[in-house]
């Protein structure tokens, strides 16, 4: 024998708020209850499969109420056998009027839903990724090693640290002569140790008399010289090329001089100290080369390697 089963409600016939409905059942239902069963199941399965959606099973009972049955209806289906499928019997109300709930005996049969639905396929979107741009590839750079002795490792640092406090006046430099303002600082660290109360043409200092090509000159601010030495005192702006290494490192050695390699067919240290690219030989004072002095000071390319790889 099946155990009874109760649904739970408020029914308007009795004060009760239970209903039972016994478990017997006739033998000559038995079959068509079974047959039932089954086809709602299959209903079931099959609108699963074709919506994956939950399947809700109604009977038709009236116009006015198309998803529910009767009690009596419930009862000739077999309501033991509907409660072991797993569908939920819930009673049904209607407000009145006077805003009192009144419930009919009425029950709506619902099939529970699934948990969660099968996650649909994600989309990848599958793209393909840009190696990364090396600074030697960038600002066109030529392969060689930095070997810094621990006295320009120091100089290094304080190059830097010029850098960062005096950038913005570098870039005014820039705005009006074409140098880039790098190749402005090291310059500048190159003759002076980044000092601002000397001349950038040769560190001479701010308002002493200034030999040059086109006659003496005298400047009274460092913005001043810088301009003039920048344009007038060694290379050439209009050849530097934007972002090429090798184009800031040739007016470099201009500006300083052609002498390294014109004359000793050596690289200049004034570009190349510090670097594989140079061991010795170095102008002690204008017009005096000694091949056994080793330049001690920063060379440009160094700076400048240092100064892109810091942006």
């Amino acid at each position: 024998m099946i155990t009874p089963i109760k649904f739970y409600g408020n029914y308007t016939r009795t004060n009760e708020n239970t209903i039972e409905i016994p478990s017997w059942v006739n033998e000559p239902y038995r079959r068509q209850r079974q047959q039932r069963m089954q086809n709602i199941q299959k209903q079931v399965y099959s609108r699963q499969i074709e919506t994956n959606k939950p399947y809700k099973y109604t009977r038709k009972t009236s116009s006015k109420n198309k998803n529910s049955i009767s009690v009596k209806q419930l009862a000739a289906i077999g309501a033991a056998t509907l409660a072991m499928a797993g569908i939920v019997l819930i009673p049904k109300t209607t407000k009145t009027n006077d805003r009192k709930e009144n419930t009919t005996s009425n029950i709506v049969v619902e099939i529970p839903a699934e948990k969660s639905e099968t996650p649909k396929e994600a989309q990848i979107e599958i793209t393909e990724e840009k190696p990364i741009e090396t600074i030697e590839e960038k600002y066109n750079m030529p392969d060689f090693e930095i070997n810094l002795s621990d006295e320009q490792k120091i100089s290094l640092e304080n190059f830097l640290n010029n850098w960062y406090e005096n950038k913005e006046i570098y870039e005014q430099i820039e705005n009006q002569t074409n140098v880039p303002k790098e190749l402005i600082a090291a310059i500048h660290w190159r003759e002076s140790g980044g000092n601002f109360e000397t001349y950038l043409h040769n560190g001479t200092k701010i308002g002493e008399t200034l030999d040059t090509f086109y006659g003496p000159k005298v400047f009274y601010s460092w913005q001043d010289s810088a301009l003039d030495a920048l344009c007038n005192y060694g290379g050439n702006p209009d050849n530097i090329i934007k972002d090429d290494f090798q184009s800031y490192c040739d007016y470099a050695e201009h500006y300083n001089g052609m002498g390294y390699s014109k004359y000793h067919n050596i690289n200049s240290p004034y570009v190349w100290a510090g670097t594989d690219k140079y061991t010795s030989g170095k102008y002690t004072q204008d017009g005096s080369f000694d091949p056994y002095t080793t330049d001690r000071q920063l060379g440009v390319a160094v700076m400048l390697k240092a100064l892109f790889e810091e942006e």
